[in-house]
């Protein structure tokens, strides 16, 4: 399947960037409980969507209702659930919190529930982003890298950003196919996921499970 190579991509990311602590350890805060890049809401693919689906689908009931309650307080305030990754919308009802929401998927001491099933966008936050064409790009996080980028560095932080855009929207085109999604350019909020896991992304991950061929 499409979305299992996705996921693999996702792995080598990971792996990059644990190899980045390890390269540049003292230029990064990044670790288990900060949780700046944590607040705030921002859309995800419909190839993440069943990503932060099946990390929720893996927590306990208790664990689970908890995460659903942070949602709901979150989805009054947004009232969207797929948007069109164009509508403005989507930056409407980010900017529409006085202060930005902690994401749901956080648990008691900051630490990330589904952290093995989190979105492309939480395990790129917190870097420079430097792609193999185009060289550094966007903001990083603050605490990161304060003294800038040496070109050591950019080096060691190259990615191919258009390989790994390509490969969410070739997985997200997957996904939209089994869910009965028109848009494969569909996107969504965490929250919104976690809200309507049981009349929809539940359906959708099981859906999937069942595409998936048996060894």
């Amino acid at each position: 399947m499409k979305l299992d190579v996705y996921r693999e991509i996702l792995k080598r990311i990971d792996s990059k960037f644990h190899q980045i602590q390890n390269l540049h350890g003292r230029q990064m805060q990044c670790g288990k409980g900060c949780a700046m890049c944590c607040h705030g809401l921002f859309d995800i693919s419909l190839a993440d969507a069943v990503g932060v689906a099946e990390g929720l689908a893996a927590l306990s009931p208790d664990v689970r209702g908890q995460v659903l309650a942070r949602a709901e307080a979150i989805q009054e305030s947004i009232d969207l659930h797929l948007m069109d990754r164009d509508d403005p919308r989507t930056d409407e009802v980010a900017d529409s919190f006085a202060e930005p929401p902690r994401c749901p998927m956080l648990g008691p001491s900051n630490e990330c529930l589904i952290y093995n099933q989190r979105p492309l966008a939480c395990r790129l936050e917190g870097l420079p982003m430097v792609d193999r064409r185009d060289g550094l790009f966007a903001d990083w996080c603050e605490l990161n890298f304060v003294n800038g980028v040496s070109q050591t560095a950019r080096a060691d932080l190259t990615l191919d950003y258009d390989a790994i855009a390509v490969a969410d929207e070739v997985a997200s085109a997957e996904v939209a196919a089994v869910a009965g999604i028109s848009d494969p350019e569909s996107v969504v909020f965490v929250p919104s996921v976690v809200v309507h896991f049981e009349r929809f992304w539940n359906h959708v991950l099981s859906a999937i499970i069942r595409r998936r061929p048996r060894n």
